[in-house]
């Protein structure tokens, strides 16, 4: 398995929010703990990604297992510029706000994203810090794949780490 030890056990589903639990690999049952027919949806997502798409279905399956979900309320800022990378995300429900401030605190915006988008691509990509602010402009639910998984998971699909550098040429 991908990460640093844990997978995503699901231990509860709201209608906007995916609770998880990290659960040590060594007390888990041998494979996934996250039946894919169970997230069809988010499976579905992951694969309309642009630069994911006619990626194989195990690749886009494998990505989804090491994502981790997050839920934050409108306002909220989910990163920040200059900060060590904080992975890839993408969105699966609602609209996040990435921009920049200038030395006088002025907000100059950037994009804002809704479903399906992918942010924080580069960072995740080079190992620099996240060049943006990412905030939530309305309630979000967001996927999030950390730098070590990304990496791992591009060693052992090349055509991962093919469909990533189209994603930032």
């Amino acid at each position: 398995m991908y990460g640093n030890g844990h997978q995503i056990q699901f231990v509860e589903r709201h209608r906007l929010t995916l609770q998880y639990r990290p659960m040590n690999i060594a007390n888990a049952p041998h494979g996934s703990t996250r039946d894919p027919s169970d997230c069809a949806d988010l499976l579905a997502l992951w694969a309309l990604v642009p630069y994911f798409e006619g990626l194989p279905d195990d690749i886009i399956h494998a990505l989804a297992q090491v994502a981790c979900s997050k839920s934050y309320g409108a306002g909220a800022i989910i990163f920040l510029e200059g900060e060590p990378t904080a992975g890839l995300f993408m969105i699966e429900t609602g609209t996040v706000k990435i921009s920049r401030y200038a030395q006088g605190g002025r907000e100059h915006i950037l994009h804002f994203l809704d479903q399906g988008s992918t942010f924080n691509d580069v960072s995740v990509l080079d190992g620099g810090p996240n060049p943006a602010t990412a905030t939530a402009q309305t309630d979000v639910v967001i996927w999030n794949v950390n730098r070590a998984d990304l990496q791992q998971m591009a060693t052992c699909h090349p055509a991962l780490s093919w469909a990533l550098g189209d994603s930032i040429a």
